[in-house]
């Protein structure tokens, strides 16, 4: 008897992937309506952060859930076209939570090395050109 290869920590079966997605939906829309309510009142910049990485935490996993459902053949739950088309959904809503989240909390100046500079010669750099 051959033996199929499964990937690590993947259900058998798109049921537990579709439950997990659906247990999420109220923790989402939860989630929604705290940030919805952050904007209208004065809360502290931690928390409102806190919250904003909750939310991207939540669609994150609906992202991962929903393919996982899919690539399984989970049915999907009545009114939802498709897993694919719920996947892309939140992470189209993430993607804009991400905008929102850099709106509200600033954005984070970039720690990243300065890039290479191109096209210069060694006067410009201060070095010897190296054939």
């Amino acid at each position: 008897m051959r033996r199929s290869k499964r990937l690590p920590n993947v259900p058998d079966s798109g049921r537990p992937a579709a439950a997990s997605y659906e247990l999420l939906l109220p923790q989402l829309a939860r989630q929604r309506a705290v940030l919805a309510s952050a904007a209208a009142s004065s809360r502290p910049l931690a928390e409102v952060r806190r919250e904003h990485a909750e939310l991207d935490h939540l669609l994150a996993s609906a992202v991962a859930q929903a393919f996982v459902a899919d690539a399984l053949d989970a049915p999907p739950p009545q009114g939802m076209s498709s897993w694919v088309a719920e996947g892309l959904a939140r992470s189209h809503e993430r993607e804009l939570a991400l905008f929102a989240a850099a709106d509200v909390n600033g954005v984070l100046q970039a720690t990243t090395v300065p890039s290479p500079v191109w096209g210069t010669t060694a006067t410009d750099t201060g070095k010897e050109a190296s054939p």
